[in-house]
């Protein structure tokens, strides 16, 4: 969960998949810190001003159970 006064809308909730490798890069951008070029995560800033915006593009998980 991550809250950003005014930035984030109010009890908005993100339904794209993220990953926890995208925290530094967000709380970098939040708190105007420049990020190193090398990082592999990516700002979540633009989820959280638009909750419907696009992240990844990583699907949504989920479980295959094939049985014989």
């Amino acid at each position: 969960m991550i809250v950003a006064p005014g930035v984030a809308r109010e009890g908005a909730v993100v339904k794209e998949p993220v990953s926890l490798v995208d925290l530094y890069p967000t709380l970098a951008e939040l708190a105007g810190v420049p990020a190193p070029a090398s990082l592999q995560g990516q700002s979540l800033v633009p989820l959280l001003k638009d909750p419907l915006a696009k992240g990844r593009g990583w699907r949504s998980p989920r479980l295959h159970v094939r049985t014989r």
